[in-house]
C-alpha cells in the first residue's frame, strides 16, 4: 500500500549520518522525477566520553536545529506554487548508527508441506525475536525486515508462498538502530511538523536498491558509500544484499589532513582536495597535498582490507564496485581501491576491478536538486522512496 494518495506530495527527508544530519523538502509527483526543493544541514558534535544518552541527545539537537532552518526556508518560499505543507516524513540512518545483516531462516520437515504467508510471517517473527535476544542488540529496534529471496528445496526463488516443498528457506535483511536515537528523532519531527515518522530506513539497503537497478547494473557488486566520518560497505551477490559493514573512514579524514598540512580552513582544504584530484592544483600545493594524503591513503586501504577480509572467507568479493562519494572525489577513492586489490592485501581481482562512480552527475538523470550542497545520500534516499511508492 502506498503512503502517497495524491498525485503530488511534499515529503520530509532526514538523513542521520556519521558527522551531520541533513533534512530536505522533496517533491514527488507521478510522471516526474523527484525534486529536492530545499535542504539544511547541521553538524553532529562529538562529546567525550560519549554515552548512548549523550549521542541520542546530540542527534536530537542536530535534527531540531536543521529542521528550524528548513522551516524558515519553507516559510520564506510559501508564496511559491510548488510549496505545500509537509505531511510525511522518512528517516534514513547511515554508519555508524546502523547494524545490518542478512539472516537465513530455514524450515525442514520429514514430509512435504505447502508454504503459506502465515508461515513466512511466523518464521521471520521467530528470527526477529532471536536477534533481539542478542545482548549487544538489547537497546536496538529493528526498523527494516526485507525479504531478499526464498529457497525451495535448496533452489533460489523470488516467490515462496503456496509452494509444495520439504525444505524451505528465507533470506531476510534486518536493519537495526538504537532505540533511544529513534525516540529522539520522532520527538523532534513531531514537535516541528506535528506528525509522526512514517518509515525508517538504513543506507545499506537504500544503496543496494538503487545501485542494483542502475542502467547496465550488475547483480554481483560491492557498494561503497563514503560519508564524512564513516563509510557504508555492502556486499551483493545474485541480487541479494548479504552483508553490511561500517568503516570508520570518510572524506573528512582527507580534508583534516590537508587542512593541517596547509594550515588552512576546512572549506579551503575541501576545495584544494578537489583541485588536486582533478589535476588542477598548483605544483607547490600538489606536492604538499600528496604528502598530506599519504596517511589517509594507508588508513583507507588498511580499514577497507580489514573490513573485506572479515567476510571474504564466506562471501566472494565481487569485482564490480559502485562508489558513491562527494562530487569530484571518486578518482582518489577508486585509485586507493585499485591499489588495495593489486597489493593483494585482500582477495580483490586487481586489474579486473571495475569501479563505477555513482555521484550527483550520474543521479542527475533521475532526480533534480535546487541546491548544489545537497548530500548525495539524500538524493539516493529520495530515489529509493520514489521507486517504492511513486514509480510503477
Amino acid at each position: 500500500m502506498s503512503f502517497f494518495k495524491n498525485t503530488c506530495e511534499i515529503t520530509l527527508i532526514i538523513g542521520v549520518h556519521s558527522g551531520a544530519v541533513e533534512v530536505a523538502e522533496v517533491m514527488f509527483a507521478e510522471g516526474r522525477i523527484p525534486e529536492v526543493l530545499s535542504c539544511a544541514r547541521e553538524t553532529i558534535k562529538n562529546y567525550s566520553p560519549a554515552t548512548r544518552e549523550s549521542e541520542a541527545s546530540e542527534i536530537g539537537r542536530a535534527v531540531r536545529s536543521a529542521l528550524a532552518v528548513l522551516q524558515r526556508q519553507i516559510s520564506d518560499s510559501r508564496h511559491s506554487s510548488k510549496r505545500v505543507r509537509v505531511k510525511k516524513a522518512f528517516v534514513c540512518f547511515s554508519s555508524p548508527w546502523v547494524l545490518g545483516s542478512t539472516r537465513v531462516v530455514r524450515l525442514a520437515k520429514d514430509k512435504s508441506f505447502t508454504t503459506t504467508k502465515k508461515m513466512v510471517e511466523e518464521l521471520i517473527a521467530a528470527e526477529r525475536m532471536a536477534i533481539m535476544k542478542v545482548p549487544e542488540l538489547a537497546n536496538y529496534r529493528i526498523i527494516e525486515e526485507k525479504i531478499m529471496r526464498f529457497k525451495l528445496n535448496g533452489y533460489e526463488a523470488s516467490d515462496g508462498v503456496g509452494k509444495h516443498v520439504s525444505e524451505f528457506g528465507i533470506e531476510v535483511y534486518f536493519g537495526a538502530v538504537a532505540e533511544i536515537a529513534l525516540d529522539a528523532i520522532e520527538k523532534e519531527v513531531h514537535s516541528a511538523f506535528n506528525h509522526r515518522i512514517l518509515e525508517f530506513s538504513t543506507l545499506p539497503f537504500v544503496a543496494f536498491t538503487i545501485f542494483r537497478d542502475l542502467p547496465n547494473g550488475d547483480n554481483h557488486f560491492l557498494s561503497i558509500v563514503v560519508g564524512e566520518r564513516a563509510t557504508d560497505i555492502s556486499i551483493v551477490k545474485r541480487g541479494c544484499l548479504l552483508e553490511a559493514i561500517s568503516m570508520p573512514f570518510g572524506t573528512g579524514h582527507c580534508f583534516d589532513a590537508i587542512q593541517d598540512k596547509l594550515n588552512t580552513t576546512a572549506s579551503v582544504a575541501r576545495s584544494f582536495f578537489k583541485l588536486f584530484v582533478e589535476g588542477r592544483a598548483e605544483e607547490g600545493i600538489t606536492e604538499k597535498i600528496k604528502l598530506a594524503l599519504e596517511k589517509p591513503h594507508l588508513q583507507f586501504k588498511a580499514l577497507l582490507g580489514e573490513s573485506l577480509n572479515g567476510v571474504s572467507e564466506e562471501f566472494f568479493i565481487p569485482k564490480s564496485v559502485y562508489i558513491s562519494v562527494e562530487d569530484g572525489l571518486f578518482p582518489w577513492f577508486a585509485a586507493a581501491l585499485a591499489d588495495l586489490g593489486s597489493s593483494r592485501v585482500v582477495a580483490l581481482p586487481g586489474q579486473n576491478l571495475s569501479a563505477v562512480a555513482v555521484d550527483k552527475s550520474v543521479l542527475a538523470k533521475f532526480i533534480h536538486s535546487v541546491s548544489s550542497e545537497c548530500d548525495i545520500r539524500t538524493l539516493l534516499y529520495s530515489l529509493y522512496i520514489h521507486k517504492l511508492y511513486i514509480r510503477r
